[in-house]
């Protein structure tokens, strides 16, 4: 067992540091576990987003191994793993299973862990990996039932969290105002659903409803397609792409909107809502896994039926229309508060990784302590 005031040695590594739920929300988990911990942050792909590098404490030791991504070279696999030789971590945390193949696992196998960001599905290239981990967490309840149901592992389930932040006062649209629309995530159609979107918004179109916009903000593969598709509509005055934003712009700018729409197909957690519901600003979402959870099936928020454009415009309209029912953002706001914490994410990671170094001693090597 280790002694309470002892500092862990922990490494939480990723692929690369580009804007995204992920990586703002690993920056700030990191920064707060160095408060108290001998915390790593190792990357192993370049670019890294500079101004995420500006938002790591002094504290949180940082190590790019420089990988360029596709790369076939050995070397920086070798580079890596001496690295974490050199550190002699306690607690080695992989944010995507997928990134086993870059470790040497029979050193490092007591120590490892990982976090599972994804809903399980029969492609999902992580999913065999998850059997190689004796410990699992997942984001979500969500995630953590598909776990068990693809692979009939256990997971711990700890939410994803943003900072706290102070609400602002959402704008109220008037008859004749503009009501404005945003959408934050990588620009992934086939997963994030913002074709859909689109079509809702051209839908409203003809029924009159001239006076939407809609902002994305976010980029990735679909941002030709999407592009096309808004001209192929016509909805070039109402559809703007504003490229990737950081975490604070995105903050500053969402009191700016009447609504956030997360339309995804499917999706494991959704912190977008979540940096949303922290302002007070309302949130409609697909009705499917993680950002359905999020708003406890109704009670934070509004939801359509998943894949369904026509309803997610019926929805669009009800709200425009009628309002949002008293209450729903003031209890939206808390929860986002709470349960969605960052801070409180980071600890309950320490207290897992407490319990791990308590089946497995410190040391390098294999320990036969129980699957986590």
């Amino acid at each position: 067992m280790i002694e309470k005031s002892g500092r862990i040695r922990i490494v939480h590594a990723w692929h690369a540091m580009g804007f995204g739920g992920v990586e703002t929300m690993l920056v700030n988990i990191v920064n707060k576990q160095a408060e108290t911990e001998d915390v790593t942050l190792l990357v192993i792909n370049e670019p890294f987003e500079e101004s995420l590098l500006q938002q790591i404490d002094k504290k949180v030791r940082l190590v790019r191994i420089g990988r360029r991504i596709g790369s076939k070279s050995p070397w920086p696999v070798f580079r890596l793993n001496y690295i974490l030789l050199k550190l002699r971590p306690d607690i080695i945390h992989l944010h995507s299973p997928n990134m086993i193949k870059f470790v040497v696992p029979f050193i490092f196998v007591s120590k490892l862990c990982v976090t599972m960001h994804d809903i399980c599905f029969a492609k999902n290239p992580n999913v065999p990996k998850l059997r190689r981990f004796r410990h699992i967490f997942a984001i979500s309840q969500t995630v953590k039932e598909s776990i068990a149901r693809f692979t009939g592992l256990d997971s711990v389930v700890i939410p994803n969290g943003i900072l706290p932040r102070t609400p602002c006062r959402p704008r109220m649209p008037q008859d004749g105002n503009e009501f404005r629309i945003v959408q934050v995530s990588r620009l992934l159609h086939y997963r994030k659903g913002q074709h859909l979107l689109i079509r809702a918004l051209d839908e409203l179109k003809k029924q009159g409803f001239d006076g939407v916009r809609l902002d994305f903000i976010g980029t990735g593969k679909s941002l030709s397609y999407l592009e096309e598709l808004v001209r192929e509509l016509s909805l070039q005055k109402e559809v703007r792409f504003l490229g990737a934003k950081s975490q604070e712009y995105i903050f500053r700018c969402l009191c700016e909107y009447d609504l956030l729409v997360q339309p995804s197909l499917f999706e494991g957690f959704g912190i977008t809502v979540v940096e949303a519901m922290a302002v007070k600003l309302p949130v409609l979402v697909s009705a499917n896994e993680g950002p359905f959870e999020i708003i406890g099936q109704g009670k934070y928020g509004f939801y359509f039926k998943n894949g369904d454009f026509l309803d997610c415009a019926e929805k669009i309209k009800k709200i425009m229309t009628e309002g949002v029912p008293s209450g729903m953002l003031e209890l939206a706001h808390e929860r986002a508060q709470t349960l969605y914490n960052v801070n409180r994410t980071a600890q309950r990671y320490l207290e897992e990784y407490r319990k791990i170094l308590e089946q497995c001693p410190r040391g390098f090597f294999r320990s036969r302590g129980k699957r986590g």
